[in-house]
């Protein structure tokens, strides 16, 4: 487990002790904090964003945020949003968090 998982799970803990956050919460922010990229991968190419499942979220070269949707279509994480293509993204980004994938 990461520093980062570690320093999450008791926090949690602590707020769910206080009576402030229920075990449901706490499982569910550290099933996030375990899919949380420890090791930041690159993509370099539309075809690696695109192959990315929704709810990834990425950190554009020029620093700034973007949060895929369910149409494929990348949301701006500023306050004025904005959304757009895979091929408006500039590049290198790194991944930061991959959603889990049901398998079928």
């Amino acid at each position: 487990m990461s520093d980062i998982a570690a320093n999450m799970k008791a926090m949690c803990k602590l707020l769910e002790g206080d009576g402030h956050m229920t075990p449901i919460a706490t499982r569910q922010i550290l099933s996030v904090v375990e899919r949380w990229e420890t090791t930041p991968r690159t993509v370099t190419t539309v075809e690696e964003l695109d192959a990315l499942p929704a709810r990834t979220l990425i950190r554009e070269y020029d620093g700034f945020r973007r949060l895929k949707e369910i149409n494929g279509m990348w949301l701006l994480c500023i306050q004025s949003g904005g959304i757009g293509e895979s091929d408006e993204i500039v590049l290198p980004a790194t991944i930061l968090y991959v959603p889990e994938v049901p398998s079928d």
